[in-house]
């Protein structure tokens, strides 16, 4: 009897069971350089939306006034102070209030508030959200007192003048652990009386 050519059951199954360790390990490795794409994508948008976000507040920083009814306060998770700015994006003109930002941490984000003067009497910096950072862990204020200042950068601030400088750290969220910090510092023009930080 003349044998056909071909393959043998056992041929087959080792053929196979190469084939499978093979599509194994090259999906195990492709994984791998997918997971490690999509963190450095995720580290790169974090830091794109922390940079844009730090110049919107450099701006305003240093846009803000000098208006003795409003003083300027800091604390670790806000700050506020005079500013000349629309009430909405859409308004026709510009007026006095108080302006800031500040952490909603329920939510996970970075906030942006303006209250006219005219409103400032009844209603909180707090009330309103313009969310400028979305996905964040952390973010903290610290303030710098002019040099020689008794202890260089502080918590909190309620002096009437600006402090020296305003530095800005955020920390953008993970999927697994924190996320990566970045820190701004913003030097501050000085238009009114030598300023102190807060005791």
């Amino acid at each position: 009897m003349r044998r056909v050519p071909g393959l043998t059951l056992v041929e087959l199954l080792i053929v196979v069971s190469l084939l499978a360790l093979i599509g194994g390990v090259t999906v195990a490795a492709l994984s791998g350089g997918l997971k490690v794409w999509r963190r450095a994508t995720s580290i790169g948008v974090t830091r794109q939306a922390a940079l844009i976000t730090a110049d919107a507040l450099r701006r305003d920083l240093l846009s803000l006034r000098t208006f003795a009814p409003l003083s300027f306060e800091g604390g670790p998770e806000e700050f506020s102070a005079p500013a000349v700015a629309r009430e909405a994006p859409g308004a026709p003109v510009e007026e006095l209030g108080r302006l800031g930002y500040y952490f909603d941490r329920l939510e996970r984000r970075l906030c942006r508030s303006f209250v006219p003067y005219r409103l400032t009497a009844r209603e909180r910096l707090r009330a309103r959200c313009d969310a400028v950072l979305d996905h964040v862990e952390d973010v903290s204020f610290a303030y710098l007192g002019e040099a020689g200042a008794t202890g260089g950068w502080v918590e909190r601030w309620r002096e009437p003048a600006r402090p020296a400088a305003v530095r800005f750290t955020v920390v953008g969220s993970a999927e697994h652990g924190r996320g990566d910090a970045h820190t701004l510092i913003v030097a501050l023009p000085q238009l009114g009386p030598k300023a102190k930080p807060a005791s």
